[in-house]
């Protein structure tokens, strides 16, 4: 038994089974313009639309998972239950593309009880230790095949295949002091930030190659600062530490004099900038290269989303309220696909000679219920649609979202009974009684081939794609 699933928010993995599966569908459903009110924002997006969008979406940990895209902070909820996530990265390959996101959990009854997650593109749990204290996990190019994880004040290698790993002790043993934070140092260490006092922020800087074992140090002896940031991120050339109540502090960990500095307050703020230094106490940062994010949680007024200036220190607020997040990460070119975690639950249930039973189809009922509420909204009914379209592999792109468009309308026409008592919703009796002796064999039929001719008709119609005897 996972010692860290304790209580109703620990249980991820047992939600992931019920919830998650969906996700992707869900997007099909609004991408098929099936409205959902995200209540807090503006502007309504599907899943799909904003991985189609253009630029770097953010994968964010907090109350929900969420996507959110970063022209006008516009966010999708995709699961809840992911509140205690206290680190979370992309892992990046020798060719600077994003294949997976890891996140770590602190969620048992101590507070270094702790689980490491592959959280897209499938849910994977790689290990179940005590891994409640990481205060750094990050991808390691070098390394392919392996994150590095810092908890503790331990180092590590993490295999993501298997979720074995091992401790990495630098040579002549770890900096003095308590870990605080840490990041990627690519190509195959991080930095690490030591607190050296127990009062303030006292601290220093290490660089740390997981391949070599060679520890350097960084900004060292130069008082009261490292020991205070609980954030640090690698951003063009550049570490910066959040967390100290001086400011954001920063150094170049190649330059001869590694001086660390506070960055520096703006004289002219336009409308919607604040200082960088304002945000030393932001809840997550990440960067994509380009540009840095951080996010700010406010108890008792609007959370905000920050695109950071690094050359003028400064930072502008996106114009739509984010989701309260503890972590995230960011999602670019092909990596932004990982955003719509992928699903396979049909496929055993899918086939010429495949018929459920009564007893399967309560089971597939329960599967896309994933509210528990006896009921499927019309995401939850996107969701079981997409599953069993997806078994077509010649089904995809636009073909692939009309389908699920087609069968999802009609579902709700001819499914939905009692339109007048509960509209919009599909309860178990019409799901069992429409779908009772039915086979749900690899379709629709596609009329020409899809790669080869742009003008093809897909026929998409509950009646004409699913035999009934």
């Amino acid at each position: 038994m996972l010692r860290s699933l304790v209580g109703s928010e620990m249980c991820i993995r047992d939600r992931y089974q019920r919830r998650v599966r969906g996700n992707r569908p869900s997007a099909m459903a609004m991408e098929a313009s099936l409205e959902h009110d995200l209540a807090g924002l503006s502007t309504q997006y599907s899943c799909e639309k904003l991985v189609l969008a253009e630029g770097t979406k953010l994968l964010t940990f907090g109350s929900n998972l969420s996507a959110v895209e970063t022209t006008t902070g516009s966010s999708v909820p995709l699961d809840q239950g992911w509140k205690n996530v206290v680190a979370a990265t992309t892992v990046v390959d020798a060719g600077a593309n994003v294949t997976a996101v890891v996140a770590v959990t602190s969620c048992g009854v101590k507070p270094s009880t702790g689980n490491v997650w592959k959280v897209s593109p499938e849910v994977t749990l790689l290990s179940d230790e005590d891994w409640g204290n990481t205060t750094g996990v990050f991808s390691i190019k070098g390394i392919e095949g392996f994150i590095g994880i810092v908890c503790s004040s331990k180092l590590y290698l993490m295999n993501l295949e298997d979720g074995k790993y091992e401790e990495v002790v630098p040579d002549g043993g770890y900096p003095n002091g308590s870990a605080k934070g840490a990041c990627a140092a690519p190509p195959n260490g991080c930095y690490v930030a030591y607190s050296t006092s127990k009062f303030g922020g006292r601290g220093d800087l290490w660089k740390i190659d997981l391949l070599t074992k060679i520890k350097e140090p960084v900004s060292v002896d130069q008082g009261a600062m490292w020991g205070g940031c609980d954030h640090l991120n690698y951003h063009a050339g550049q570490v910066y530490g959040f967390g100290h109540s001086d400011g954001v502090i920063k150094v170049n960990p190649k330059s001869i004099d590694k001086k660390t500095t506070v960055t520096s307050n703006a004289n002219d703020l336009m409308e919607g900038e604040v200082a960088m230094s304002d945000l030393y106490n932001a809840n997550a940062i990440c960067s994509d290269g380009f540009v840095m994010f951080a996010a700010v949680n406010n108890n008792f007024s609007d959370n905000v989303l920050y695109k950071v200036d690094t050359h003028n220190h400064t930072a502008t607020a996106l114009a739509v309220e984010p989701p309260t997040m503890q972590a995230m990460v960011p999602l670019y070119g092909s990596g932004r696909a990982l955003l719509i975690p992928r699903t396979d639950n049909m496929r055993k249930y899918t086939g010429e000679d495949s018929r459920p039973s009564d007893s399967d189809l309560e089971d597939i009922f329960a599967l896309y219920d994933k509210d528990g509420n006896g009921t499927l909204d019309r995401a939850e009914v996107a969701s079981f649609w997409s599953d069993v379209f997806r078994q077509n592999d010649k089904l995809v792109g636009p073909y692939l979202d009309e389908a699920i468009s087609a069968a999802v309308a009609e579902t709700f026409e001819h499914f939905d009974t009692d339109k007048e008592t509960s509209p919009g919703l599909i309860d178990r009796a019409e799901f069992l009684q429409h779908l009772k002796g039915t086979t749900f064999p690899n379709f629709p039929k596609v009329v020409g081939e899809p790669a080869n001719d742009t003008d093809t008709v897909v026929t998409t119609t509950v009646a004409s794609n699913v035999t009934q005897k």
